[in-house]
């Protein structure tokens, strides 16, 4: 990995509030939805809908990643502020690489990390304050 990336890690770890790995939140990945790099997909994020440990609950979609591979994720949400968690792809535990949430008053999280291995890599899309609607997921390769 570059140095960059590491970098770019290293402060995504930092920002994790404390979490750790998917089995802290609370975070089923074998139920996520594939997502093909360059796609974008929508959701629901509603009530029935898989709860963290944290008691929000979430939606889920996983696409491949490459080593050293530079990926920016976006979430478009309508009705509510998303948070965003990137796991990387070690079978267990699932480490937090990067977590995402938007400003003041907006509807976007958007993350980029250079990612550290190949392998799924898991998204985790929740509302910060625990509301519902819809949402648009996109993973695209960036230079």
């Amino acid at each position: 990995m570059t140095r960059v990336g590491l970098v770019v890690l290293a402060a995504a770890l930092v920002g994790c509030g404390g979490a750790t790995d998917a089995a802290v939140l609370g975070v089923d990945v074998a139920g996520c939805q594939p997502l093909e790099n360059g796609a974008m997909m929508g959701f629901t994020l509603r009530a029935d809908a898989p709860a963290l440990e944290s008691g929000p609950h979430y939606r889920c979609i996983v696409f491949s990643g490459t080593a050293e591979r530079r990926v920016q994720l976006t979430v478009f949400a309508d009705g509510f502020r998303p948070a965003m968690y990137l796991f990387d792809p070690a079978e267990a535990p699932r480490r937090v690489l990067i977590r995402s949430s938007p400003g003041p008053g907006v509807g976007v999280a958007r993350a980029s990390v250079a990612l550290p291995r190949t392998g799924p890599y898991a998204a985790v899309v929740t509302a910060e304050r625990g509301e519902s609607g819809a949402f648009l997921i996109s993973v695209q390769d960036t230079p």
